[in-house]
């Protein structure tokens, strides 16, 4: 029954697809080798995920008996059968939970139940999941993968390609109805934005008859409210359905829909958001009223401000039209969350403001200026800048507090100021910031946070550094020293010094970091710690030490983290030749030309990516964007990163110009004694340093300790950003054979007395083996072959 297709007919009429059923492998394996280790075995999906279907099926053959729960029956459990189905479970009555966990209770330790239910795991059975009795599979063990996709479209009879398969299951979410429809209307084509949306229309009728249509008038206004919601808890549902019974109709919807399943703290989470959220949000907007739409936004954007989740408030105060809460929301976000990463998120907001609503109060030009400056749009920074710097002058209260802000985190391209005053630097700055994260800017680097404070440790004593002093004082109170520890330990590891024998006296910090919610700190510790691990060669070490960071990060809810502790993982998947960095790079969003200085870290991760792939225009493009910005914004270490990069693909396109590029890195780097950042580069970087020729601008001591640390990462990971390379053409059984013998060292004479051929004839195929390899001579040959994994 979970089978179905929409006729093409613009009635609602359903039929079901005669073919093409295919039983996703975690539950067939369940049924089949894990149901005798488990009383119950629940599944719990929506409509659609082919439960009733799939389980018939797995059970072909074996003596099972079905029941379809009803409301008011509990079912009677056969006591002679050993295994019972009980189908549509979420149709219970909760008056008769208590009397259906009697029954469980007593059934005999023989029979084995299956619960088909669009609800989630009853209370009562929690006990059974908690012992170890229950397995549960949701949707995500539902959902068709890769393998089971190929087997459809076999069944369609079709052949996908790659990309087509991919493109597929990121689009369907491996939802099987959707699938179907999409191979149904690509009749062996390729999969097209007309397709799609036919297919939608087909999967949004089967919705409307299978799921909306079921649903009693206040659940079904009920549900499409929460398309409106990201997040929703049972207080806003009391608001939106101004009723107090919000957590009674949230379970029923839980139970009757198997769209959404209870969190902790009285929050309910959309169980696949990007397939059902479009759905619902378009018939929302059929179905309700444009005044109940206007009135959810607003209550919605109150409720966003009152979470501090400015970004959301935004949306919904735009959808509604309410300009004035638009801007008492940018001034209210500035006041209580001006994170770097959060105002990005107003850049556009802003730029459809008028200069008289800019102008008003101190916050939204303050905010103008800083964003610019975070953009590389240094003219504009400057402009708002000044017109914040004038309000000072008209005795704005505010104004000074924000300008005094802008001093610390803007470049002195934009302000001009060499030397700051340290006047009333704790007085004006505690309220403008609630802790680390205004330094370190979510980057893995409290070096490469909106402001580069290599200056506290290179010239502590000079007035910059001192008026910085006084921020970080200010910012982190009894933790300034501990800042100051981790900005000292990464100044030394840039130079190239061993800092392990800091890391042992990390835990207690690490924990302290943790327990003050400080997690952009601790992030800081870990990728010091990673790193000294990658240059030791302990490379499989640092990639799960940040994956465990990234548990962390994700259950505390602080994702602003997760996009760089995935790119600083890439790094290390690029190091140790796995495959993650192709992973990655497919799910980054494109940048259409305009990039921030939070996107360095992970632009800079994706040039080694297309680096990697011998994509080097592309790389290129991405490095025009950022070196100018670093070198404006005095970030050395960036800058330095950026042009080393940018030597490697001109180097590999065969320009002259990477000499020039390499030399700017060499200087800028002697001038601050910065080692790290080349060795890093390891492999990728030897070559260019092995042909450069040495002259009298860098010295020989630094020029020799750049070269000793480069060969000993190069040691470790010498596979590191080496190109990707493909057999030109498939080799011959000759050419196999002769490829062995010369893994094996054997001369050409050798070959051709093992083969019983001429010396000629060898030559002959040897020419045609290495142009299949891209390769000149006999080692290069071997090099390639285990590259290729040939051998």
């Amino acid at each position: 029954k979970d089978i179905y297709s929409i006729s093409d007919s613009g009635e609602r009429g359903i039929r079901l697809i005669e073919r093409g059923l295919v039983i996703p492998h975690r539950l067939y394996t369940a049924i089949t080798h894990e149901l005798l280790d488990y009383k119950i075995l629940f599944l719990s999906a929506g409509v659609g995920w082919g439960k009733t279907t799939d389980v018939r099926a797995s059970l072909d053959g074996k003596n099972a008996v079905y029941i379809s729960v009803e409301r008011d029956r509990v079912p009677r459990l056969p006591a002679k059968e050993t295994l019972v189905v009980l189908d549509d479970f979420q149709n219970l009555s909760p008056r008769l939970e208590k009397r259906m966990a009697e029954i469980i209770f007593r059934s005999s330790k023989r029979q084995r139940i299956i619960i088909l239910s669009r609800g989630p795991v009853p209370d009562y059975l929690l006990p059974y999941q908690y012992a170890g009795s229950l397995l549960l599979l949701t949707e995500t063990d539902l959902a068709l993968k890769g393998a089971e996709l190929m087997q459809l479209a076999g069944d369609f009879d079709m052949k996908l390609s790659g990309d087509g398969l991919r493109r597929i299951l990121a689009e369907s979410y491996g939802y099987p109805p959707f699938i179907k429809l999409l191979l149904e209307n690509m009749r062996g084509g390729e999969l097209s934005a007309g397709i799609l949306e036919s297919a939608c229309t087909e999967l949004y009728a089967y919705w409307d008859s299978a799921l909306l249509d079921g649903l009693d008038r206040d659940i079904r206004m009920a549900l499409l409210s929460t398309s409106y919601f990201s997040t929703v808890t049972t207080t806003l549902m009391e608001r939106v359905l101004a009723c107090d019974d919000a957590g009674g109709i949230m379970r029923q919807l839980c139970h009757q829909t198997g769209i959404f399943q209870p969190d902790l703290s009285d929050t309910w989470r959309c169980k696949v958001p990007e397939l059902f959220r479009p759905y619902l949000n378009n018939r929302a907007a059929k179905i309700m009223a444009p005044q109940l739409i206007e009135r959810l936004h607003i209550l919605g954007g109150d409720w966003c401000r009152e979470q501090n989740n400015f970004v959301e408030a935004l949306e919904h105060y735009h959808a509604a039209g309410h300009r004035e809460m638009v801007l008492q929301t940018v001034i209210d976000a500035v006041r209580k969350d001006n994170r770097a990463f959060v105002l990005c998120q107003f850049a556009d907001t802003l730029s459809g403001m008028s200069e008289n609503e800019l102008c008003s109060p101190p916050e939204l030009a303050y905010t103008m200026s800083r964003v610019s400056g975070l953009f590389f749009d240094h003219p504009q920074a400057r402009y708002w800048y000044r017109v914040l710097k004038k309000m000072v002058g008209e005795s704005s209260p505010d104004a000074g507090a924000y300008l005094t802000h802008l001093d610390f985190c803007l470049p002195k391209a934009v302000t001009g100021k060499e030397i700051y005053s340290t006047q009333n630097v704790h007085s004006v700055l505690p309220r403008l910031s609630e802790g680390s994260h205004v330094l370190t800017a979510a980057l893995p680097s409290i070096l490469r946070g909106e402001r580069d404070l290599t200056c506290l440790v290179q010239q502590p004593h000079t007035a910059t550094s001192q008026f910085l002093l006084g921020v970080l004082r200010s910012f982190f109170g009894d933790n300034t020293n501990s800042v100051l520890d981790l900005l000292q330990a990464e100044y030394h590891q840039e130079r190239g010094e061993n800092i392990s024998s800091l890391l042992h006296q990390w835990q207690p910090l690490q924990l302290r970091f943790r327990a003050q919610g400080a997690l952009d700190l601790e992030f800081v510790c870990v990728v010091l710690t990673a790193r000294s691990l990658c240059i030791e060669g302990q490379i499989p070490e640092a990639a799960a030490y940040l994956l465990r960071f990234r548990h962390r990060a994700e259950a505390a809810g602080a994702h602003e983290l997760l996009l760089n502790v995935d790119a600083a993982r890439c790094r290390i998947a690029l190091m140790e030749d796995s495959i993650y960095w192709e992973r990655w790079l497919e799910v980054q969003p494109p940048t259409g030309g305009v990039v921030s200085l939070l996107d360095g870290y992970r632009l800079l991760t994706r040039v080694r990516c297309h680096i990697k792939r011998k994509e080097y225009a592309t790389a290129m493009l991405f490095l025009s964007y950022l070196l100018d910005g670093y070198d404006r914004n005095d970030r050395t270490l960036d800058h330095m990163e950026a042009l080393i990069l940018a030597s490697i693909c001109l180097k590999r396109q065969g320009a002259k110009e990477w000499i020039s590029y390499l030399e700017k890195a060499l200087t800028l780097g002697q001038d601050n004694c910065f080692i790290a950042v080349f060795a890093r580069e390891g492999a990728a970087v030897l070559p260019l340093l092995e042909e450069y020729t040495l002259d009298g601008r860098i010295t020989p001591q630094y020029w020799g300790e750049i070269l000793k640390k480069t060969i000993a990462q190069s040691g470790h990971c010498p596979a590191y950003l080496r190109p990707e390379s493909h057999l030109l053409k498939p080799l011959t059984s000759t050419e196999q054979v002769i490829l062995l013998l010369l893994m094996r060292r054997r001369s050409i004479d050798e070959i051709a007395r093992t083969l019983g051929v001429k010396s000629s004839t060898v030559r002959t195929h040897m020419r045609n083996l290495f142009s299949k390899l891209d390769v000149h001579t006999q080692e290069e040959a071997r090099k390639a072959a285990i590259r290729l994994k040939l051998v």
